[in-house]
């Protein structure tokens, strides 16, 4: 089967992270994601809780996480993808949120996509990705965040090479730079 969406162009990564809330009464949530080369080699995949916060701000801060990281690791060129469609609105600059919580993410996240020499942000549906999304959902038993850099864990094993096959569908493409 050929992978339903369209690939990174050979010197970009792709990212794909979500944020998820715990399903209780106190309101935490926790981050996850996954890099990988237009291959869809596994490159990097870390799990976060990250404490009481609604499912945009998760979605934001996961969003901030993998910018994060790819500068860390002086990761220039890159391809984003979320299911949060607001998420995906903000990377490309097109969206002004209400939240003053949102707002505040939404501005770290603008300014950190400008240093980037080629950027692209996408949505898909989160079954399309099924890799971060177990990533995010590992992030709910962490006592503190987890960076996988040389191999990822036993529990997405299965799952990266299930979405490296593109099973699932690539909802719409947008890009910027």
């Amino acid at each position: 089967m050929t992978r339903a969406e369209p690939r990174p162009p050979p010197s970009a990564l792709k990212y794909s992270g979500y944020g998820v809330p715990i399903p209780t009464k106190t309101q935490n949530a926790s981050i996850g994601g996954v890099y990988r080369n237009q291959e869809d080699d596994f490159l990097l995949g870390y799990a976060e809780h990250i404490g009481k916060a609604t499912s945009s701000v998760a979605e934001l801060v996961a969003a901030k996480r993998g910018l994060e990281l790819a500068l860390e690791n002086k990761w220039l060129d890159l391809w984003i993808e979320g299911d949060a469609k607001d998420v995906i609105n903000v990377l490309l600059n097109r969206v002004v949120l209400k939240s003053k919580e949102d707002a505040k993410h939404a501005i770290d996240i603008n300014e950190m996509v400008t240093m980037f020499r080629r950027f692209n942000a996408s949505h898909v549906y989160r079954k399309a990705n099924k890799v971060a999304d177990k990533f995010a959902k590992m992030g709910y038993k962490m006592n503190k965040p987890r960076i996988w850099k040389h191999g990822p864990p036993n529990e997405v094993l299965r799952l990266l090479y299930g979405d490296s096959k593109g099973t699932e569908f690539h909802a719409r493409n947008n890009s910027v730079k």
